[in-house]
């Protein structure tokens, strides 16, 4: 059990030593010169004893990388790929460079509170620098939990917010536009296709790259959402994943009749159409001078070699291609479909995301159309209360 013993000095004055047994079973001792901190100590000593919670005192001088290491292998086994990538790029560019070779029980609160403003400083968005956090603070959860360190610095450490953030701001097409994008598609077959696919359908990138020739029901009309498809950023090998979230696997229908026909004739065409796991949609060679049915659909080549330049030809130069999945949830949205149903073909965790983020887009709403179906409700409920009142009447 820890317990505090005097230190004579070579001034004549008395020091005060704390002395503890680790979790590792090691003797460790701190001394203070004032008796009252040393006291402090002391019971915060004994109350991680009863709570079995004493940190191990050598793990506590590990290099904070080490940790890190350890935590993002552990975190390895039980997310996707994709996101341990993205956690591992995160700690490399925003969390070692100021930490990496700090002992990890050195690091204090304040120094986390710093590092947080010197990102905000570089202009990150909000979102940027509360996902650099993210392995950082998790760094720290699994080191407290195995005992590295006694406290966690990151506890009541305030993330910035988004208040004095712009507003997300989205760039869906209207029909004409994608007719249009779609024209100057055409020029790389099947990606004018693909684009009115995308607008229709709201698909993420990686679910439209996942699309087999299975996945197309051609007599219902939909597409099934049941996998993604997705590049590694460290090794560069296609990697098949499942959808974001639980919803993300989902049925999707094709309501555009003209659409739904062009697909059957791409299917009627397609190289590998007697392989059902062959992917509904492939790649271009290298050069981009024709189709290969033998490579993936590339996101990233899509957009940098073929949808950017269309879009700037139809003055659209800002479109990604998460628009035209914002552009689906939109038409979809300006064609009442209620908002709930909108949620479920996008694969949303929740409506509010729906709401929050892909239906409202617009510049404005049509009042006018709202005010004409008020007006209509208003003078159905006047001719039904005129007939009441008539048939009253004697």
């Amino acid at each position: 059990m820890a317990y505090l013993k005097p230190r004579p000095r070579n001034d004549g004055r008395v020091s005060f030593v704390v002395c503890w047994t680790d979790s590792a079973g090691r003797e460790c001792q701190r001394t203070y010169r004032d008796k009252t901190q040393a006291n402090h100590v002391l019971r915060e000593r004994i109350a991680q004893e009863a709570r079995h919670e004493l940190p191990d005192e050598a793990a506590s001088r590990e290099p904070f990388e080490n940790v890190a290491q350890a935590w993002l292998a552990m975190t390895r086994r039980r997310v996707k790929a994709r996101t341990a990538d993205d956690y591992d790029s995160l700690l490399r560019i925003h969390v070692l460079p100021a930490f990496g070779s700090r002992r990890i029980g050195s690091i204090a609160s304040r120094e986390v509170e710093e590092w947080l403003g010197t990102l905000a400083d570089q202009s990150l968005t909000t979102k940027t620098v509360r996902n650099a956090y993210t392995p950082l603070m998790a760094t720290f959860k699994y080191a407290l939990r195995h005992h590295i360190i006694r406290v966690n610095p990151c506890s009541g450490v305030e993330l910035p917010t988004d208040r004095d953030q712009a507003e997300f701001e989205g760039h869906p097409l209207t029909r004409m536009q994608v007719t249009q994008l779609s024209a100057e598609l055409d020029r790389w077959p099947p990606y004018g296709l693909a684009g009115r696919f995308l607008a229709s359908t709201g698909l993420r990138a990686a679910e439209f790259a996942g699309l087999l020739i299975t996945d197309f029901d051609v007599d219902r009309g939909t597409v099934d959402v049941v996998r993604t498809l997705t590049r590694s950023r460290k090794t560069r090998e296609w990697v098949v994943g499942t959808p974001k979230s639980r919803r993300g696997r989902r049925e999707v229908p094709i309501l555009d009749e003209e659409l739904l026909l062009d697909l059957v004739i791409h299917l009627q065409a397609h190289p590998r159409r007697s392989e059902p796991e062959a992917p509904l949609f492939f790649g271009r060679s290298t050069g981009g001078h024709g189709s290969d049915p033998g490579k993936p659909f590339d996101p990233h080549v899509f957009y940098q070699w073929h949808l950017k330049p269309a879009a700037r030809r139809i003055g659209m130069p800002q479109l990604r291609v998460h628009d035209l999945r914002h552009t689906a949830a939109t038409l979809w949205h300006e064609d009442s479909v209620p908002l709930s149903v909108i949620s479920r073909w996008l694969g949303h965790a929740s409506v509010a995301v729906t709401d929050r983020v892909y239906v409202h887009l617009r510049a404005e709403d049509d009042y006018g159309r709202w005010r004409e179906q008020f007006r209509t409700a208003r003078e159905a409920e006047r001719d039904l209360g005129t007939g009441q009142i008539e048939r009253r009447l004697p």
